[in-house]
């Protein structure tokens, strides 16, 4: 029920940050007080473009068409980034991204989220990726990619609409550089909250925290959030 679609599109509001709170169960989130920021932040899911009606390019990455279904590979674009995705069994993984600025592969498809999902569930996943800045500079990190689904409970939307209930998985993503080979400490970590509900097949709402880990106070980079109103998901 939580699998991306090719041809959904999703509108997002960009919305005033708010701690995520606590985990367990029962919990409360009251999202009705949020001032918007931007009022639409378009989201979209596509197939890959289709070279020579016979391989599909992803990136670095390409796919003979005839060694994957039809809504194996998926595109979401969002910001003018594109994001390559591929839905393998009962997991969603990530290839990589890119812009006109980045890209950015993983040196294997990195594990992004278990199908079906429920509360309680852990999976931790290491990565390694290259990164290509402005054409010119190559740099390569690593780190984990840990998801929880650490939390249950309702929620109030920014429309002031109750929904119960809901389950959110928190996801920390840690950062460091690798030089010469040789894997540097983590130095970043990345936060994100999501909040699903049954008949929706995206997060209702999303919180994202980027924090500078390498001193003994965490400092905050950046914070954002956004709110997916559910009228605002259309399904092919």
């Amino acid at each position: 029920h939580n699998t991306l679609r090719i041809g959904d599109q999703i509108i997002k509001q960009q919305v005033e940050y708010k701690d995520p709170g606590e985990s367990g169960d029962n919990q409360f989130w009251d999202f009705s007080e949020l001032t918007t920021i931007n009022p639409e932040y378009k989201l979209t899911y596509s197939s890959p473009p289709l070279q020579g009606d016979s391989l599909y390019i992803m990136g670095n990455y390409t796919f003979k068409k005839t060694d994957v279904s039809d809504d194996e590979l998926i595109v979401g674009t969002e910001h003018n980034t594109m994001y390559y995705f591929r839905i393998k069994d009962d997991s969603l993984l990530l290839f990589g991204h890119e812009n006109p600025t980045v890209k950015l592969q993983y040196t294997e498809p990195c594990f992004m989220m278990p199908y079906p999902l429920s509360a309680g569930q852990v999976k931790n996943s290491a990565y390694h990726t290259k990164v290509l800045y402005s054409g010119t500079v190559k740099l390569q990190t690593h780190g984990d990619i840990i998801l929880l689904a650490d939390a249950y409970g309702k929620m109030v939307l920014p429309t002031g609409d109750t929904l119960s209930p809901v389950l959110r998985i928190k996801t920390i993503h840690t950062i460091g550089d690798v030089k010469d080979n040789i894997k540097q400490p983590v130095t970043k970590r990345v936060e994100t909250h999501r909040w699903y509900t049954k008949g929706y097949r995206y997060p209702v709402f999303e919180t994202i925290r980027n924090i500078d880990i390498t001193t003994s106070e965490a400092k905050e980079l950046f914070k954002t959030a956004f709110y997916y109103p559910p009228q605002e998901h259309l399904y092919i």
